[in-house]
């Protein structure tokens, strides 16, 4: 039986080239969640879940962001939402335990997110130093 090289030599460089556009991929898919990640994620499972303050304050990724923010004067909550009717309630919610919790009101930035809208999720980051 012969071999072509050249055919398996052709079949290499395209499965090269398959490998190369894989990990490309995966390195960017990468990045892009971490640079749109940036910060903590609450789903709405999660909060559904909250039904009083100590479930509230037990968040996991309210209770990572929370102690955070406490510690400098300079710093503040960025709160990103859904731009819908249930993200925006959702946020006042969110907002009125952040303050029972001992977080002032105006350390507590909102946006909307067009990622929240996709992950049914409240982005939530700390910002400043």
């Amino acid at each position: 039986m012969f071999i072509d090289p050249i055919y398996v030599y052709d079949k290499f460089l395209s499965v090269l080239s398959s490998m190369n556009r894989v990990v490309i991929s995966g390195v960017v898919l990468l990045l892009v969640a971490f640079s749109v990640q940036g910060g903590e994620t609450l789903t709405l499972s999660q909060w559904q879940q909250a039904n009083d303050a100590r479930a509230v304050a037990q968040l996991m990724p309210l209770k990572r962001v929370m102690a955070d923010v406490l510690a400098g004067e300079d710093r503040a909550l960025r709160l990103r939402y859904p731009d819908t009717a249930a993200g925006r309630q959702w946020l006042q919610e969110l907002t009125v335990w952040l303050v029972s919790l001992g977080v002032s009101s105006d350390r507590i930035q909102s946006e909307t997110d067009f990622s929240a809208l996709k992950q049914g999720a409240v982005l939530i980051d700390v910002v400043g130093e």
